[in-house]
């Protein structure tokens, strides 16, 4: 069982910090058995903590207790008032007192969990989708030069052409060659494009 409640705090805490903003205070109580007396005869039991507390001092006692109580049912003298049984409890108060001062505020950097890259192409619509808008947006950021967007540009038109054509209309796509002008490369993509039709 615990309870919180909310004080202004007194002006005699005389440690040197900045003014109190608020006091909280909770009380948890915790309560354990100690000792029980037999429900037949009276002799006291102690109760370690473990398991289910004890009712009766021996098998013979609790025989005993239940056989009385099936007689008073067989005679009809049932009675709801159990038998008197006394009980030691601890009873343990712990009293946290939390004070909440006024201090500097201390920015710390809170680490942020690294979004996984995927390596490789992407294998689905949606991956492929995702992928060009963010493509399309780095061009837009300016990532490229006019070079790179113009050959990346080639790229997905050829890579359209061929999606449109399905397999049966595919011809090998040229490799790109380093050290041929632009005009050079344009040339050989029409070629190809001619040689499909």
């Amino acid at each position: 069982m615990s309870s919180s409640t909310t004080h202004q705090t007194p002006g005699d805490d005389d440690q040197e910090h900045e003014d109190p903003v608020a006091e909280y205070e909770t009380v948890r109580v915790r309560e354990r058995l100690v000792t029980r007396t037999c429900g037949w005869c009276g002799v006291e039991l102690r109760y370690s903590g473990v398991g289910r507390p004890p009712k009766f001092c021996s098998d013979g006692h609790r025989k005993r207790a239940h056989e009385r109580e099936k007689a008073k049912a067989a005679l009809g003298l049932v009675d709801d008032t159990p038998e008197p049984v006394r009980e030691v409890i601890e009873r343990t108060e712990t009293v946290v007192k939390t004070v909440v001062r006024k201090g500097p505020t201390v920015l710390q950097p809170v680490p942020v969990a690294a979004v996984p890259r995927q390596s490789g192409p992407p294998t689905t619509v949606d991956g492929w989708y995702a992928h060009l808008r963010g493509l399309l947006a780095s061009a837009r950021a300016g990532d490229y030069t006019e070079e790179q967007r113009e050959a990346l540009a080639n790229v997905f038109t050829i890579a359209a052409e061929h999606l449109r054509a399905g397999p049966a209309g595919v011809a090998p796509v040229p490799e790109q060659q380093s050290g041929i002008s632009r005009a050079e490369r344009r040339r050989r993509e029409r070629e190809a494009r001619k040689g499909r039709r």
